[in-house]
């Protein structure tokens, strides 16, 4: 993908490495906060994009496929209040949910 400033939710959902409907349900959530065009298209920024992958570090690849891993996590940001990453987790888990990957993670406020 070429280097640019402002990108359409696919080629932000690339850019990420997730879905498109990832890219909305994480929106809805407030992790990404893109401006529309006159048409009502989304535009994300490449800032946005980048704060994002930083606040994903910690939850990389292999780690995600860990539900033990995923739920201390979640755990670590309920017990800090951290409401963005708890907004991160739930889109993890429902990303979970969307491809059938450990679809039966247990959260831990009964979610």
């Amino acid at each position: 993908m070429e280097d640019k400033t402002i990108y359409t939710t696919k080629e932000a959902a690339d850019y990420l490495g997730i879905s498109p409907s990832t890219i909305y349900r994480m929106e809805k959530r407030g992790l990404l906060s893109p401006t529309k065009t006159s048409g009502g298209q989304r535009r994300f920024s490449q800032k946005n994009l980048e704060e994002c992958l930083k606040r994903s570090q910690i939850l990389e690849t292999p780690v995600i496929r860990e539900k033990s891993a995923l739920i201390k996590i979640y755990e670590k940001a309920i017990a800090n209040n951290d409401e963005r990453m708890i907004r991160f987790c739930e889109a993890v888990f429902d990303d979970y949910d969307e491809f059938g990957i450990n679809r039966h993670i247990p959260r831990p406020n009964g979610k």
